[in-house]
């Protein structure tokens, strides 16, 4: 049998996620309230069509940005790819969160965003990162990630399993950006089922 995995973030999808898939992938940026609802309704709908909810492993995906990072690419890595979801499908990502939509009017209506050509983790310079996460992105938003020292990162980590998901995916640094947030959470890391890294795989 091959595995079916999902990447899913709308009600439909983690429906249809609870009822089929081997597992499901989250998406980025989401607060830990939606994990939360997220993984239940996943595991609600598995238990709804005669499946053993624990049987469909969840990925959360944490965008994780150890602050020993240069600033500009801590901007790109955080500021710029959430204004980048924003940009894609922020009604989707806005709602899954229970965010306010006004905050994302406005920031379609900043002069700076509209007619913007390309996407802003691709070619946003500092100065139009650094307005956007201080005069445009509320702070919670951004918040709905990993950024700061390693062992504040590493606690984010945990707040991902505390919600339910069973693995997590640290996304958008390099291996060695990791580095530092890995040994961290080395140190915290509770005692958990053993599971194969590769989200294709259930045994």
């Amino acid at each position: 049998d091959i595995p079916v995995l999902m990447m899913a973030i709308g009600d439909k999808s983690l429906d249809l996620a609870g009822r089929v898939a081997d597992a499901v992938v989250l998406h980025t940026f989401l607060t830990d309230e939606a994990l939360a609802r997220m993984v239940a309704r996943v595991r609600r709908s598995a238990e709804e069509a005669g499946r053993d909810p624990a049987s469909v492993r969840v990925w959360s995906v944490l965008a994780v940005v150890e602050e020993s990072v240069p600033e500009e690419l801590a901007l790109r890595k955080q500021v710029g790819r959430l204004a980048t979801y924003l940009q894609g499908y922020g009604v989707v990502l806005v709602r899954a969160n229970g965010w306010d939509p006004a905050d994302l009017q406005r920031f379609r209506d900043d002069p700076l965003v509209q007619g913007y050509s390309g996407a802003f983790d691709a070619v946003g310079t500092t100065e139009e990162l650094t307005y956007l996460r201080d005069h445009v992105l509320p702070p919670a938003w951004t918040a709905a990630s990993a950024y700061g020292p390693a062992d504040v990162c590493a606690r984010r980590v945990l707040d991902q399993l505390d919600a339910g998901a069973d693995s997590v995916v640290l996304h958008g640094a390099t291996p060695t950006e990791l580095a530092p947030v890995l040994d961290a959470y080395r140190a915290i890391r509770p005692d958990l089922p053993s599971l194969p890294a590769n989200p294709g795989r259930m045994a």
